[in-house]
């Protein structure tokens, strides 16, 4: 759900988690998502133990981006000290969306580009990471988070990341996917990918970008 200006810390999910979107009603036409807490501002010391799954089907009202996250869909301030221990999926065919989705947090809010907002961050070798989707606008897939705008420190990813597209991209619409952040615009420090990154563009032809520890 949604705790807005506070704090969340030392949540633990342990239960099986299936999530499914069929229509969109919100007038800003996002979407959060994830296996602890949908969006918070402060989120320390939580943990996601149960096996995640999450499907957005085509909606009457189209979404104008889907955050999605092992833990947290989205942050509006510091993630931290927080950790997946399971598989984390998501199957979306959502053509309309711009698309976050990490093992732990789709995206933070831009705070400063001397500030670090996903602290101490990690996923386990119990965990994996997949997309699977026929989306033909921006996608951003991370170990740790799917787009950062701030600085990241102290996060380790062991969590196989999977991305498979269902239908052929020709739209232009970059792709990022690496095994810590899909896009990192900000200072990175001290993070390490151990897991393997493998991506099914089912001959797409528009533009990805893949790192182990980056996409871009």
């Amino acid at each position: 759900g949604l705790a807005q200006n506070t704090s969340v810390s030392n949540l633990t999910n342990n239960a099986e988690t299936n999530l499914e979107v069929m229509g969109v009603t919100a007038k800003d036409k996002t979407v959060y998502m994830a296996g602890v807490i949908g969006c918070a501002s402060y989120i320390d010391g939580c943990q996601n133990n149960g096996a995640t799954t999450m499907t957005v089907r085509p909606c009457s009202i189209a979404i104008a981006t889907l955050y999605t996250g092992g833990v947290v869909g989205y942050g509006n301030v510091e993630v931290k000290n927080s950790t997946l221990n399971a598989p984390y999926g998501l199957t979306t065919d959502s053509n309309g969306a711009s698309l976050r989705c990490a093992g732990i947090v789709g995206q933070v809010k831009t705070i400063s580009a001397t500030v670090s907002t996903v602290i101490n961050c990690h996923t386990t070798d119990k965990a994996s990471v997949s997309l699977v989707t026929s989306n033909k606008k921006a996608n951003y897939i991370g170990g740790i988070i799917a787009c950062c705008n701030n600085g990241l420190q102290d996060c380790t990813n062991r969590a196989p990341i999977s991305v498979t597209f269902t239908e052929v991209n020709t739209s232009g619409s970059k792709t990022y996917i690496s095994g810590i952040a899909g896009l990192q615009k900000q200072n990175l420090k001290n993070c390490h990918n151990y897991a393997d990154i493998t991506a099914d563009l089912y001959n797409s032809t528009s533009p990805l970008y893949a790192g182990s520890l980056v996409g871009h």
